[in-house]
């Protein structure tokens, strides 16, 4: 199965203000979902309720179900906002012919029960119990239109409320697993295949971090999930860092292969077949490609500061609770002094503070021309996926402009040709 997360970009007929411009209409999703049917493979709706729902909540005629008044939660305690969740089920159950599951994604629900409408007052423990309620509830109302509930049963839910649960839903991580087995609820082998890195994930082991195909292998081989009584695995790439979707193939196809056939093959093998399966025959040096991007990735979101955000400067609270880890940054490079022409001269004070980038930033760019001169070649050995290596090119290209903007003299020579190109370039940046 696929599991596709809509949130407003399905229309929902019953509440047609969620759906942003340009969302999918019922006919176009069931297409897709038909599209799968027909090749064995169920495209299953995935949507996001009661937390991560601002998509919604944002809407001033929502505004009264927000939980204590954030956007990022509804009140788990308002009949009302439970029914909006409930008729957001049954539009796109409608719009998903032919599927037997629907992902009700309960995912990081660090608030249940804080709402002031909620009479349990908030504690640990009816945190949880407001979670099950709520569980148990949108269990019920799919179990009557023909649905299996998949959930991801995590905090706040307490291990001694697994049994409170049906025992017919499926947990995507496998939180509790020794509970779950005698609650008679199965698994998945949950697989993240990108965290919080920008433009690249980390498919690779490199520089002491392991890489996220090396976290499948072992979560397939040896994870907790086989302490339960695990159904399937899940491989997860959220692009909520901005990553393109067509970054994550690699990732995606070894959870799923290692889903089917735990500690086989060997991950270099794994990505020879890939390469060669994705992009054709003809194709040569793909992985090579993958790891500069990686490389290139990661340096590029090093070479960044991190200061407190002046655009969004605080928010409602954190996993560790309301009003907890509220801060938020900002990526930025302060900009040199700009003198006017013809007297222009080097920043000395900038250029002394991004020295150790600066010098980085020239390895980088011949690293970046490689990596595009590379691309460039493959698009014309690919047989498939030519979309696919478009989108590496764009990003390759993005990166390399972060690398030659660093191209300035550090001292006066050349200064009235180079000072202008420096001048020009972080206007543009400016703007």
């Amino acid at each position: 199965m696929i599991g596709f997360e809509l949130e407003d970009k399905f229309e929902y007929p019953s509440h047609p203000v969620i759906g942003a411009p340009g969302a999918f209409t019922a006919r176009e999703l069931q297409e897709i979902v038909n599209y799968g049917l027909e090749r064995h493979i169920q495209v299953v709706p995935e949507i996001q309720a009661p937390a991560h729902m601002c998509y919604v909540l944002k809407h001033l005629e929502f505004a009264g179900l927000r939980s204590d008044g954030s956007n990022y939660q509804s009140c788990m305690c308002d009949p009302k906002a439970v029914d909006l969740i409930l008729s957001m089920y049954d539009d796109v159950i409608a719009a998903t012919r032919g599927v037997e599951y629907l992902f009700g994604s309960t995912d990081e629900v660090y608030y249940a029960g804080i709402c002031a409408k909620c009479e349990r007052p908030y504690s640990p423990v009816n945190r949880s119990l407001a979670w099950v309620d709520f569980v148990r509830k949108a269990h019920e109302h799919l179990t009557k239109r023909g649905r299996k509930m998949l959930v991801w049963a995590e905090f706040p839910l307490l291990p001694e409320h697994v049994k409170l649960l049906p025992s017919g839903i499926i947990d995507g991580e496998a939180t509790y697993p020794q509970a779950e087995v005698e609650r008679g609820i199965r698994e998945l082998a949950y697989m993240a295949m990108q965290g919080a890195e920008l433009l690249f994930p980390d498919h690779f082991s490199m520089d002491g971090h392991k890489g996220h195909l090396d976290q499948a292998f072992e979560i397939a081989s040896t994870g907790k999930h086989w302490q339960g009584n695990p159904i399937g695995s899940f491989g997860a790439a959220w692009d909520d860092s901005g990553l393109h979707n067509e970054t994550f193939w690699l990732g995606w196809s070894a959870a799923a292969r290692y889903g089917w056939n735990r500690g086989a093959p060997a991950i270099d093998q794994h990505i020879a077949e890939f390469m060669r399966v994705y992009y054709g025959p003809g194709s040569t040096g793909m992985a090579e490609v993958y790891r500069a991007m990686q490389r290139q990735a990661r340096a590029w979101e090093q070479t960044w500061e991190r200061v407190p955000s002046k655009v969004i400067l605080t928010r409602y609270g954190s996993y560790f609770g309301k009003g907890i880890g509220t801060h938020r940054t900002d990526m930025t490079l302060s900009l040199p002094l700009l003198n006017d022409l013809p007297d222009w001269f080097p920043d000395p004070f900038w250029t002394d503070r991004y020295k150790d980038w600066i010098a980085e930033a020239r390895l980088r760019a011949a690293e970046n021309e490689q990596l595009v001169a590379a691309l460039l070649s493959q698009m014309g050995q690919v047989s498939r996926n030519h979309y696919n290596l478009e989108v590496l090119l764009s990003l390759a290209r993005f990166m390399g402009h972060h690398w030659r903007f660093s191209w300035i003299s550090p001292g006066p020579r050349n200064r009235s040709s180079r000072g202008r190109v420096w001048r020009s370039k972080v206007m543009r940046t400016r703007r």
